[in-house]
């Protein structure tokens, strides 16, 4: 999984903020009738109380609103019916309409599903057409049992529609989100060899699975991610690529013989610190962690690289 960041865009805030005010401000609200309602209504028509539930990340809100906390622990025991009846007419996922959620996407600039990062899920526009998106808007914390953050910005991920539709769904296990952070050396993909030649990349006798590391003393964190594992089926889904892991691995023992490091060297035009520049020609990406949210399997290639 990889880390995104348009939460932090200030051109996609002010734009959302905008069009989530326009929202609001057309949709009709319901006259409270009863305490509970009227509890509900002041807080929703607050604007500042709706700025921070649109943008400020779930472990910030949890301790700037002490209602907002004892709101989670209540979904979370599936014990707030009646509330999330009252949130869901000022506040429902289907406000957002399909001309809002392209541009959505097409501001986010995520072009590879985060939570696997093996397809693309850009938006597509051509003539004669308002336009098509590859993917899904996912709810982090599901839509129907989290209705009070059914339109914040750090609940929405774009992902492809295997891991929204196949694989996550409902489930309400606690996930590491792509806005908090990514795999990054925190869980490694690890590939245990049966043989010598499967080391060469001469054969597919190897078990590739995805390893949490042991220098990661958050048990919290380590928790989410074995979650992301099991919910997103990822070793399972990795395990179907024997075919590419098995080309990065002759790739990779073909780069450890210098004759073929000096060819490559001089092709490149490259005299010295050219190392990242000749494995992005070799293994076809770019190795750099900042762009593996924009090429499919990105993160795969580099662990097997650079921890294999």
């Amino acid at each position: 999984m990889v880390k995104v960041e348009y939460l932090k865009d200030q051109k996609v805030r002010e734009w959302y903020w905008k069009t989530i005010r326009n929202m609001l401000g057309k949709k009709r609200k319901p006259s409270p009738k009863n305490k509970l309602e009227k509890i509900w209504a002041e807080r929703l028509s607050d604007c500042k109380i709706m700025y921070d539930i649109i943008f400020e990340e779930l472990s910030v809100l949890v301790l700037k609103y002490e209602w907002i906390k004892e709101y989670v622990d209540k979904c979370k025991k599936n014990d707030y019916v009646a509330g999330n009846n009252i949130i869901s007419q000022y506040i429902n996922a289907n406000m957002l309409s399909k001309e809002i959620r392209l541009e959505l996407i097409e501001r986010m600039g995520v072009r590879v599903c985060p939570y696997c990062n093996q397809q693309y899920i850009y938006a597509i526009r051509f003539y004669g057409d308002d336009g098509r998106y590859l993917g899904d808007l996912d709810h982090v914390l599901p839509k129907k049992a989290y209705p009070l953050f059914a339109l914040s910005l750090w609940n929405l991920i774009p992902a492809c529609k295997s891991c929204n539709q196949l694989f996550k769904r409902d489930q309400q296990k606690e996930i590491l989100s792509p806005i908090e952070a990514g795999f990054g050396e925190d869980c490694i993909l690890k590939i245990k060899y049966r043989s010598i030649n499967a080391i060469k990349g001469a054969s597919q006798e190897f078990e590739v699975k995805w390893e949490i590391s042991d220098g990661n003393n958050q048990s919290k964190r380590k928790q989410k991610i074995a979650n992301n594992i099991d919910v997103f089926k990822l070793n399972e889904l990795y395990e179907g690529h024997k075919s590419e892991i098995q080309l990065i691995l002759w790739k990779k023992a073909i780069y450890s013989n210098k004759v073929y490091q000096n060819s490559i060297k001089r092709m490149l035009n490259v005299i010295s610190g050219g190392k990242l520049e000749m494995e992005n020609f070799l293994f076809g990406i770019d190795l750099s962690k900042q762009k593996f949210g924009e090429q499919p399997h990105a993160k795969m290639i580099y662990d097997i690289v650079k921890y294999n």
